[in-house]
């Protein structure tokens, strides 16, 4: 007779530690990680790991239209908002760091300080929906994946890409306060390449679920 376990002997007996919901661990972090002065800390620290040479922050106090959005929830979203401008550019390993809450890609470094997967959710404090555009893509993060439904946490779109950049094109008024923002900065910060640097959105009215 064989001793291996059945399937269903192995399920009853199963047992083993299981990771929180996304949104209870994003709570703990924001525990952790203060509101007020310590959210533009975290921001600087990031920059400085990417070799950032410069940090702007800058308070937009427009309001912009609502007409061509990707989500008609996204229209809270066109107020008064909060940009952090550095002059690095993400790199893929950013890209995928950014995304891995709690699981920082610094950890191996010595020579990075910062926890860019732990300590960049600071600014789920102040937004529920920010916005990152760096080189050649945009990203917009939903952790509560309220906005696109279908279990969508956001998306990133690439400026190399045709119908990436036709849908840039076609939901202008969603992407406006991106181009008046860069159009600022780039004379002074970003001269002729309007594409290098980094400017991350975070919209100053929000609620955060984790408040």
């Amino acid at each position: 007779m064989s001793s291996v376990p059945s399937r269903r002997t192995k399920k009853r007996n199963a047992f083993g530690a299981t990771s929180p919901p996304f949104i209870d661990y994003l709570k703990d972090i924001l525990r952790r990680y203060p509101d007020g002065g310590q959210i533009l800390k975290e921001l600087i620290q990031n920059a400085d790991d990417a070799g950032a040479s410069e940090v702007v922050f800058i308070h937009d106090e427009r309001t912009y239209k609502k007409d061509s959005l990707l989500s008609e929830d996204l229209g809270q979203y066109q107020g008064p908002a909060l940009y952090a401008y550095n002059n690095a550019v993400f790199t893929e390993e950013d890209w995928l760091g950014i995304q891995a809450t709690g699981r920082s890609i610094k950890r191996n470094d010595p020579h990075r300080v910062g926890r860019f997967g732990i300590g960049f959710n600071s600014v789920y404090h102040i937004t529920d929906v920010p916005c990152i555009f760096s080189s050649k893509y945009i990203g917009l993060l939903d952790p509560q994946e309220k906005i696109f439904g279908d279990g969508e946490g956001g998306f990133r779109w690439s400026l190399d890409n045709d119908e990436d950049r036709n849908l840039l094109i076609t939901l202008r008024d969603q992407f406006q306060p991106l181009r008046d923002i860069v159009k600022q900065v780039s004379d002074k910060y970003m001269g002729e390449n309007h594409r290098r640097g980094s400017v991350f959105q975070r919209d100053s009215f929000s609620v955060s679920f984790a408040l």
